[in-house]
């Protein structure tokens, strides 16, 4: 390997690896941000069928779910919810992801019934999206960047074992 070439490497080397660090930048700042560009929205009457006893339940519908209250089911009792579980809690709830919130049944006379609540939860917005699509992007563009870096490596590596004359 010619001194050049060498020079050379360790130059775009350095040049990949900034590179890098500033998309893994980029995604870390981003991240959160499809959770923060979410519109708050509450429902009210709200009907949901829990699952089965202690089987958590998915609700896509309700993304990043910030309060469940006003419940009671098809009798007209009124159920406890709360976020953990403790003594005369009936449903437990998790804020869940994009995916949705997730509910829990606690005890057996609730499982798969209905239950209807007024629900709080962080809607799907435009901006959210697109916060979604530029930290894709951005994970597409390091992935490349890594591919490069490993080329980079490889030469280097190969370049160790040549004969020098």
């Amino acid at each position: 390997m010619s001194e050049d070439s060498g020079k050379f490497l360790v130059l775009s080397g350095v040049a990949i690896v900034t590179l890098a660090v500033i998309v893994l930048m980029g995604i870390a700042v981003t991240q959160g941000f499809s959770k923060v560009l979410r519109d708050e929205t509450i429902d009210r009457n709200v009907t949901l069928t829990i699952g089965a006893l202690n089987s958590p339940t998915e609700f896509s519908a309700y993304p990043f779910m910030q309060a469940l209250t006003g419940c009671h089911n098809e009798s007209g009792e009124t159920i406890n919810v709360a976020k953990v579980n403790a003594s005369g809690v009936n449903v437990t709830w998790a804020e869940g992801t994009a995916a949705g919130a997730v509910l829990t049944a606690m005890e057996a006379n609730l499982a798969l019934e209905e239950l209807n609540c007024t629900v709080t939860s962080l809607q799907d917005t435009t901006e959210q999206g697109s916060a979604d699509t530029f930290v894709t992007g951005l994970a597409v563009f390091g992935t490349f960047a890594a591919v490069i870096v490993l080329a980079l490596v490889g030469i280097v590596i190969i370049g160790l074992f040549r004969r020098k004359d």
